[in-house]
């Protein structure tokens, strides 16, 4: 897996987008990193700190093993898949797992390999620094939303093509959150969203999500009904001027709203 080049750029994810909503067909999207890692190898000295980062509380055997097999089945059915370059690998040993776990992935599970193209796992960020995420919200009518950040007023201010939201509130990453979640379990969400989305046909739609390591199931989901689905993860804070990622992060550090 490490042969594989990166070959698909913001542009190249951002005209299949609009090609294959326009054509009814599938398009996936996904991004993984050193979180799904320490997941996917159950790292025991990191897993607990990891987890209650991430949803506030330790997981039980049963979550860790649905959260291992949902993983691969994301990996399988994506489109565009992320990989970690030379600067993610030198940041944290961890990124350069991703080869072999999808590597590994690919070899036992033939069958069901989907044939993918291949993003950087910054793919999300690029989308929104180039304007492609914009240039395809230019061109929607339709966005289904699953995120703990609720940009739907923004993007109807903004793009008056958009006429019809769906929106679905997930707990955000624990950590970077100031009113901690003690009520949802996200897990429990994220069976009722699959079945949401499971329903009906989804082909000419699109959704945007970032659920974090234990939702990337879902856009494979929409996938496999023929809709596009975009793994955006951390870039909803940027959105909403939350700063999750990089220098000065926290749960109370914020920026300049980007919608």
């Amino acid at each position: 897996m490490k042969n594989i080049k990166i070959n698909y750029t913001s542009s190249d994810i951002k005209n299949e987008t609009l090609n294959c909503l326009n054509n009814k067909t599938r398009f996936s999207l996904l991004r993984m990193g050193d979180g799904e890692m320490i997941l996917a190898n159950n790292i025991k000295d990191k897993i607990e700190y990891f987890s209650r980062k991430q949803i506030g509380r330790c997981l039980t055997e049963s979550e860790l093993l649905t959260v291992q097999k949902d993983m691969v089945d994301s990996v399988l059915n994506s489109s565009v898949l992320g990989l970690p370059t030379n600067k993610h690998i030198i940041q944290n040993p961890l990124w350069e797992e991703l080869f072999n776990y999808y590597s590994n992935i690919k070899k036992d599970n033939l069958h069901k390999w989907v044939e993918k193209n291949y993003s950087t796992i910054d793919a999300h960020f690029e989308l929104l620094n180039s304007g492609d995420l914009f240039e395809i919200l230019k061109n929607v009518s339709k966005i289904i939303i699953i995120s703990p950040r609720d940009i739907s007023e923004k993007l109807l201010n903004k793009f008056p093509n958009i006429n019809n939201i769906e929106y679905y509130s997930v707990p955000g990453e624990q950590t970077y959150e100031v009113i901690k979640n003690t009520d949802i379990n996200i897990f429990d969400k994220i069976v009722e969203f699959r079945n949401i989305i499971n329903s009906k046909d989804r082909g000419g739609e699109l959704l945007l999500f970032g659920v974090g390591p234990f939702g990337k199931i879902l856009g494979s989901d929409f996938a496999n009904k023929n809709g596009v689905s975009l793994d955006l993860g951390s870039v909803f804070d940027l959105l909403v001027g939350k700063i999750t990622r990089g220098a000065g992060k926290g749960a109370t550090s914020i920026t300049k709203p980007i919608l």
